[in-house]
């Protein structure tokens, strides 16, 4: 360690000098001593104010008449601040011994010796040319002299301390913390290129990035052209997923090993934030396959309508299952919906789903996003249509081009973010027929589509989809349709009335209440009579199934083997 300061002179030690340059003679220097007083040197000073410790000196030479160069080495378990120094001609408090040179300041401290660390002094002193300095010489203390060798040679070595942070080590790691790097290309594949190149990836590396451009939700971050990494964050639940990638955030990326990890976690979704309905297609209630020939709508899985396009095209839309552990599609869902086509001629095939309330999302930016794969290089365009139901704005459709999305043979996340049209200037039907429709227009081909994870949500990114516990999704979905799961029987003798009714009645309540009151279909047999049922709907939450055996008394009855409820916009 080197201290910059100067020696003065002491009067005595300029005596000292003076008279061995009229005798002919030399002024000895022998040791260096450190104190723990402060003053300000006036050349009085005959000794230390408080004397902590006195080193030989190690090794030193006369480099002019005006300059010496002398070293020592402090050692020992002494613990102290040095706040002075002193210079001597012989060991203090021995017979002629003089303080030559004398240090000090006023206030403050200079360094401090710690206990069992060698404190090596280094000192060049000048000597005014009034003073006759070539009468000085310095007598070194050989036995020290190989351990001032030792660290002369440590010294010399380039990098003689590698533990220690150099410039040229420091620096990269100050630009990755506080520059901020911009990514370039296209999402997935997005980059950045630091000025101080990466040559690998060493777990630990650290860079700010901002992302220019929004992700896709499986991208990937390249450093200075290496491989490049998926990028990762940690959700609320401490899970490492892929990263939400919006346009214009700044975050610091830090590569782990394995990936390069976004290190703003994510926080706690707000549930509901999906306003699709069975959007992993896990619930179809009115059976899991549906081939169709003929054009019109054709409700298939829960929420979701088909259309074939035109009469003399066929297609079936069934529910196919992953396979459990995949992981092209992440968070483990069950199922997806599959649109296989066996023949086609003309018209736009389509699958839909009518979002309940035309204000949803209105005004707002919003997101899309979903996975999709077919069997060969297939397009799939997306639309979303503000219907403002009957008796509204001249029962408008407006629609939003979302685009085309090009799939391919894999699975793959599209993500697309826009801003809905205002609802400023519209007016709404009576009826609560208005809706947003989600459409996707198929390919007008022979093809096979997948579809999964379809999610709209508000604001400018897509977050992991939104997973809903079976029983809540179900219940989402029986709003608008449900079935019965029961038998039911009843047997009238004569003609006895029930509840005011000529005839026996079937009430069955509905799991939820329905969006409107349901059209209501049923499937039953009657014994002992010609005639058939009649229906009596008044209320969203139940229905009433009224039969009539005309005149004549006898046994009567009914067993109704099944119903279904339909609320569907």
């Amino acid at each position: 360690m080197s201290i910059a300061f100067q020696f003065k002179l002491t009067v005595a030690g300029q005596a000292a000098l003076f008279n061995a340059s009229r005798t002919g003679t030399s002024l000895n220097l022998t040791h260096i001593q450190f104190g723990s007083g402060n003053r300000a040197p006036t050349g009085a000073e005959t000794a230390l104010l408080n004397p902590q410790q006195l080193a030989p000196i190690a090794n030193g030479l006369t480099v002019s008449p005006s300059q010496i160069r002398m070293s020592a080495i402090f050692s020992g378990d002494q613990n102290y601040v040095i706040r002075e120094a002193g210079l001597w001609a012989g060991s203090p408090g021995s017979a002629g011994a003089i303080l030559v040179a004398y240090w000090s300041q006023a206030t403050g401290d200079l360094a401090v010796k710690s206990p069992g660390v060698d404190f090596v002094f280094s000192h060049d002193m000048s000597i005014d040319s009034a003073v006759p300095g070539a009468n000085l010489t310095i007598v070194a203390d050989t036995a020290q002299a190989p351990l001032l060798a030792l660290l002369a040679e440590h010294e010399r070595k380039p990098d003689p301390h590698p533990q220690y942070l150099t410039e040229p080590r420091l620096r990269p790691l100050l630009e990755r913390v506080n520059t901020t790097w911009s990514t370039s290309g296209v999402a997935p594949a997005l980059s950045i290129a630091p000025a101080t190149p990466v040559s690998s990836y060493v777990a630990g590396q650290r860079w700010r990035v901002r992302f220019h451009a929004g992700g896709t939700g499986n991208d990937t971050l390249s450093v200075s052209g290496l491989a490049s990494k998926s990028l990762k964050q940690y959700d609320a639940h401490g899970a490492k997923i892929a990263a939400v990638i919006v346009a214009g955030l700044v975050t610091d990326v830090e590569y782990d090993g394995v990936d390069v990890v976004v290190l703003d976690p994510l926080p706690v979704a707000a549930s509901g934030r999906n306003v699709v309905i069975n959007g992993d297609f896990n619930i179809w209630q009115r059976g899991t396959s549906l081939s169709v020939a003929t054009a019109g709508s054709h409700f298939i899985a829960d929420r979701w309508l088909f259309n074939v396009g035109a009469s003399g095209n066929a297609a079936t839309v069934s529910r196919q299952m992953f396979t459990p552990g995949q992981r092209l599609v992440p968070d483990e869902p069950a199922s997806f919906l599959r649109y296989a086509v066996t023949s086609f001629s003309s018209g736009t095939p389509t699958i839909e789903q009518r979002i309940e309330g035309v204000r949803t999302l209105a005004g707002k930016t919003a997101t899309l996003s979903f996975w999709a794969k077919a069997d060969a290089a297939r397009n799939l365009a997306v639309l979303l249509n503000q219907e403002f139901g009957t008796g509204g704005t001249a029962s408008t459709v407006v629609p939003s081009f979302l685009g085309v999305f090009p799939l391919s043979s894999s699975w793959q996340k599209f993500v697309v973010t826009l801003t809905l049209p205002s609802l400023a200037g519209k007016s709404i039907g009576p009826n609560g027929d208005d809706f947003l429709q989600l459409l996707f227009n198929l390919p007008a081909s022979v093809c096979t589509i997948d579809l999964s994870h379809v999610q709209l949500e508000g604001g400018a990114s897509a977050t992991p989809f939104e997973f809903r516990h079976l029983q809540q999704e179900l219940a989402l979905c029986q709003r608008y349709f449900c079935a019965s799961g029961e038998t039911y029987q009843v047997i009238q003798y004569g003609s006895a009335d029930v509840n005011g009714d000529s005839g026996p009645v079937v009430q069955v309540s509905f799991p939820v209440e329905m969006r409107a009151v349901p059209t209501v279909s049923t499937t039953e047999t009657v014994l002992g009579g010609t005639t058939t049922g009649t229906r009596s709907l008044t209320k969203k939450g139940f229905h009433r199934v009224r039969y009539q055996r005309g005149s004549g008394g006898g046994i009567f009855s009914i067993t109704l083997t099944s119903w279904a409820a339909s609320a569907e916009l």
